[in-house]
């Protein structure tokens, strides 16, 4: 037989685990005694022994054999198939291995006690398993597993509860006894995250080893014990405190274990009430905490809300430590108030009161702050006016239609005596006279000057009065110029005093213009409305003759330097004018060179005009002799070119003139020198004969040259 080592003790094993419900720890303890065989291999007590625990259904969960080489399922034929173990390899991963206590080839019959610690795998690495039926299987052989072989199972209860148990004997097994100890509890516990004044804290069991009672101490709480598993505790002031328990079950209590809890305050928190008006938006805020939770859903400090009738709201304040507090506020929505205010209809030119009621307080668009205010609009116009009740506004519009007066139009008139007139009124629907007619014409004869008055009313009741006169006339009385005029001009006729004319020119208008060349008498006929009679008016026209004007005239050439020329008009009394004329003389002196108009004018007695006229010519006259007193003066060059320069004597400065001639007498320059020299330019000038002429009040001189 091949050698086996056999270890079947495990005392105090410690199993890898999470402790839940239905995994206790504890220790199975397994004695049995073997019972001698009589047949033995090769006549000695040699055998293999092997011992394993199963599943209620056979599934493998532990051993304590190790093969030490070769193929043993001619030993352990149930082994083998358990565990996997077929491959002869002893480190084979389908081999659990554990120590080796019971011996390999064992040599004698004996007594054995075999633990297991309720986990699969190595002894103090493996995983706790459920709680729950198993079973020992032993297998034993003494004849090279082919005969001889005996297999033996026992079932114990692996749980809280301690499972003693004392099989029967067997012919190959005695003194058998299976003892399932649960291990005592290893106390532990968890609390509640937020830990808070007046909240109830949650304290979870997490003992091990199933317990089966429990034990707690709460100083400080408002209960300061409880024997639940899972119990609470609350606490009336913050500060640190110290909370114990213990576990308990059928094996023994734990140790007391102890924590400390740290209880916070909670927030103090602080909401407002607010009251809003319906429609309006309240914003509502909380104060005091770190995060907020609404009612409505909201998380922020603030929110907005728009409640439709008072309505209260409720938010929980959380500080830093987790802990909350709740308030409630409330939202006071007020009604806005139901502005009345009536409409109107006006005349231009009219006022209305308009009233407001249904609020307490009113502000009109016009800046007035009463229930009612007085308007004159001249067009329809819209008002407006806020009601106020309890802080809350309502605006009503106010419409006044303004409607326009009727345009009256009625005619005056002209009437004779005894005559009968009609007034005629327009632009109204109803009319009303002064006289106490109601229709639109008025019939009526005065005896004198007379005005009327009627009062139109529009469809819309809007009124407007208007006057008329008829004015009362006796016959016609016409009034008409008579004037004077000379030969040759108009005449302007004007008639008045009746309302159509008729000249006997043929005219139609009450002035007319005439030119008549002899004195003429006009007449003009006219007719005053309503009167049947006429009348007939004449005017004269005296046309007066223009007198007979002679002037003398002026024979022959006169010269610059020839004596004033006496002047001869008639009638006498007349006026001359003309160039060089001066009262009733003619001087070529003054006139200069050239040819002149002189007209003779009279005005007669009757105011008519007439005029003569004859012309005049004045030359250079060269060669004519010198004044003697003439000034002394002296040019050069003579020959020119570009510049003359005239010298005069110093005493005749500010009072000569130098006048510069062609000799056909064309003046061409005129200076009239401050100094003793003065330049005359010829550079412009074309070649040919020029005449100097310097005259003074002392007399004149002329000096002819050349340009060259």
């Amino acid at each position: 037989m091949k050698k086996i080592l056999l270890n079947f003790i495990i005392a105090s094993a410690i199993c890898f685990s999470v402790n839940a419900s239905g995994q206790t720890a504890g220790t199975l303890t397994f004695t049995f005694t073997e019972v001698a065989q009589t047949v033995t291999y090769m006549g000695n007590a040699q055998h293999v022994l092997a011992a394993w625990v199963q599943t209620s259904t056979g599934a493998f969960v532990k051993t304590k054999l190790r093969y030490v080489g070769g193929i043993t399922s001619d030993h352990l034929p149930n082994w083998a198939a358990n565990a996997l173990c077929t491959s002869g390899v002893a480190t084979s991963s389908g081999c659990n291995t554990v120590d080796a206590t019971t011996g390999a080839t064992c040599s004698a019959w004996k007594t054995y006690t075999i633990s297991w610690d309720g986990c699969k795998g190595a002894a103090g690495s493996g995983t706790l398993q459920p709680d729950g039926v198993y079973k020992v299987t032993l297998q034993s052989t003494w004849n090279h597993g082919t005969a001889y072989t005996t297999v033996s199972s026992y079932t114990f209860t692996k749980g809280a509860a301690v499972d003693h148990q004392t099989p029967a004997t067997n012919a190959y097994f005695s003194g058998i006894t299976l003892n399932w100890q649960p291990a005592a509890p290893v106390a532990n516990f968890v609390t509640s995250t937020t830990k808070c004044i007046g909240s109830p804290i949650s304290f979870t069991d997490q003992s091990t080893n199933t317990p089966t009672s429990w034990s707690w101490s709460f100083p400080g709480a408002t209960v300061t014990s409880s024997t639940l598993q899972n119990p609470t505790a609350t606490y009336a002031s913050a500060g640190t405190y110290t909370v114990t328990h213990t576990a308990t079950n059928a094996s023994g209590t734990s140790t007391v274990v102890s924590q400390s809890i740290v209880i916070s305050t909670s927030p103090s928190v602080a909401v407002s009430n607010a009251t809003v008006c319906a429609g309006t938006a309240a914003n509502i805020i909380a104060s005091g905490a770190t995060t907020y939770n609404w009612n409505t859903g909201a998380t922020t400090s603030s929110i907005a809300v728009t409640p439709t009738s008072t309505t209260n709201y409720t938010v929980t304040g959380t500080n830093a430590s987790g802990c909350t507090n709740t308030k409630t506020l409330s939202v006071t929505v007020n009604t806005s108030p139901v502005v009345a205010a009536n409409n109107a209809t006006i005349c231009s030119g009219g006022m209305i009161n308009l009233t407001a009621s249904g609020a307490i307080s009113y502000n009109w668009n016009t800046g007035a702050t009463t229930p009612s205010i007085s308007v004159m609009p001249t067009a329809s116009t819209n008002y407006t006016v806020t009601g106020t009740t309890l802080g809350c506004s309502n605006t009503k519009i106010v419409s006044v239609t303004v409607n326009a007066l009727p345009t009256i139009a009625v005619n005056s008139t002209t009437i004779c005596a005894s005559s009968t007139a009609t007034l005629s009124a327009s632009g109204a629907n109803t009319y009303a006279w002064n006289t106490g007619a109601a229709t639109a014409n008025l019939t009526a004869s005065p005896t004198t000057n007379t005005t009327y008055t009627v009062t139109g009313t529009s469809v819309a009741g809007c009124i407007k009065t208007a006057t008329a006169s008829i004015i009362v006339g006796s016959a016609p009385a016409i009034t008409v110029n008579s004037t004077s005029i000379c030969v040759g001009s108009t005449a302007s006729l004007t008639a008045s005093g009746v309302t159509s004319y008729t000249w006997n020119t043929g005219a139609n208008t009450p002035g007319i213009t005439v030119n008549p060349t002899s004195t003429t008498v006009y007449t003009v006929s006219g007719n005053l409305v309503g009167c049947v009679s006429s009348a007939v008016k004449t005017s004269t026209v005296t046309v007066n003759g223009l007198p007979t004007v002679t002037l003398s005239s002026i024979t022959g050439l006169l010269c610059l330097n020839s004596a004033t020329q006496a002047l001869n008009g008639s009638p006498a009394g007349g006026v001359y004018s003309g160039t060089g004329v001066s009262g009733s003389t003619f001087n070529p002196s003054a006139s200069g060179v050239g040819t002149f108009t002189i007209t003779y004018s009279y005005s007669n007695t009757a105011g008519c005009s007439a005029t003569s006229s004859h012309t005049v010519s004045v030359g250079l006259c060269t060669g004519i002799a010198e004044s003697n007193s003439a000034p002394s003066i002296s040019i050069y060059p003579n020959p020119v070119n570009e510049l003359l320069y005239v010298t005069i004597e110093s005493s005749l400065i500010n009072n000569y003139t130098i006048e510069l001639y062609d000799m056909i007498g064309h003046l061409l320059l005129t200076e009239k020198p401050n100094a003793e020299t003065t330049e005359l330019p010829f550079a412009n000038l074309s070649k040919g004969m020029y005449m100097i002429r310097v005259v003074s009040s002392n007399g004149q001189r002329f000096i002819k040259l050349i340009k060259e």
